[in-house]
């Protein structure tokens, strides 16, 4: 196994999609090439910890493009999700809620591939704490063949119906494909708009 070495500072992205591959190849396709953009742009992996599904996928591919990689999972998930055991750190937690909190907490930026519910709370954990001003970090959704739009139209339609304001498309960002992810990742970090309005966790 590879020993990368980590820079200091060196930016995390934080990738949430299914344990399942799902039913469309692309969707695996599209894990690959993210996990080998994180690589090869110089970031840092952190992500479920499991070895199955897109979760696999993607952090196989960010090994095999040198990105140092770390895995967050609930004890109690390891029989139904083993986790990738040449991840560089793994972090067990107690319950999913802490899962989440140290993922925002360790994360610069927040990438998402097709999942089932699991990703869809991750997604609204996330966008939650940046409407709260807890964080400033991009979340990118990555539209791939539309996978998404059921989600843009439920949100659209609290919007509609006077339970949210019009601005919380700002909170997250579209992308059709994983290059166009990181594109955004890139330039949103550049910007200085992974930067944190307060420490959720300590270190």
């Amino acid at each position: 196994m590879h020993n990368p070495v980590v820079k200091k500072n060196t930016p995390a992205v934080c990738v949430f999609c299914g344990s399942l591959p799902g039913k469309n190849p692309k969707y695996t396709e599209t894990a690959r090439r993210l996990g080998t953009l994180i690589g090869e742009q110089g970031y840092r992996l952190v992500f479920g910890a499991g070895a199955v599904g897109l979760m696999g996928e993607v952090a196989r591919a960010a090994q095999a493009a040198h990105a140092p990689v770390t895995g967050i999972i609930p004890r109690f998930l390891r029989s139904h999700e083993p986790p990738l055991e040449t991840a560089e750190k793994l972090i067990f937690t107690t319950h999913m809620q802490e899962r989440k909190q140290r993922m925002l907490h360790l994360a610069d930026a927040f990438v998402l591939l097709p999942g089932g519910i699991g990703t869809l709370d991750e997604f609204f954990e996330v966008v939650v704490e940046g409407q709260l001003h807890v964080h400033k970090k991009p979340i990118v959704l990555i539209n791939q063949d539309n996978f998404y739009v059921p989600l843009i139209k439920l949100l659209d339609h609290i919007v509609a119906e006077g339970f949210a304001h019009g601005n919380i498309n700002a909170l997250y960002h579209l992308a059709t494909d994983a290059d166009e992810a990181m594109d955004i990742v890139s330039t949103a970090l550049s910007a200085g708009e992974a930067s944190a309005a307060e420490d959720i966790l300590q270190d």
